[in-house]
């Protein structure tokens, strides 16, 4: 049996209104200077350290060249993040975490965990294994439907 859009409709709502509570959540306990797109860039970074250039990430953000190109010269100026020019292409460039951006990417984890302990404690492993199972599917569906 195929899945219903009304289904797909709803589950897409409740992912929106996920997101929402939790970057209204996460927002309120960022530590400064780091703005939310900022931390999102240093996540993406900790997932797929070795393959990012600038025009990478702002196809994978879904974002403009411009916007990417703020937000990393923000990390950058940060110290969070080094962009490197390729030796042999001058043109191309990478982006990579430094230590200190691994510093603060653990710290705004740690101060976001009393949210996650909030959700843990209402959750059943089975409900969260299943979401984990889920997630990523739908994800990889939508991923490759982009390109």
């Amino acid at each position: 049996m195929s899945t219903t859009p009304e289904k797909l409709f709803r589950m897409f709502t409740e992912v929106g209104i996920i997101h929402q509570l939790a970057s209204a959540a996460m927002r309120q306990n960022l530590p400064k200077p780091l703005s939310e797109a900022q931390f999102q860039v240093l996540v993406h970074l900790s997932r797929v350290p070795n393959v990012n250039s600038p025009t990478g990430m702002t196809t994978a953000f879904q974002v403009t060249k411009g916007t990417m190109t703020h937000t990393l010269k923000l990390l950058q100026k940060n110290g969070f993040v080094r962009i490197r020019h390729n030796s042999q292409d001058g043109r191309k460039k990478s982006v990579h975490m430094t230590s200190e951006g691994e510093k603060i990417l653990i710290k705004t984890i740690t101060e976001l965990r009393p949210n996650f302990e909030m959700l843990a404690d209402k959750m059943s492993h089975d409900d969260l294994d299943t979401l984990l199972d889920i997630l990523p599917t739908v994800r990889a569906i939508m991923d490759k439907a982009r390109d």
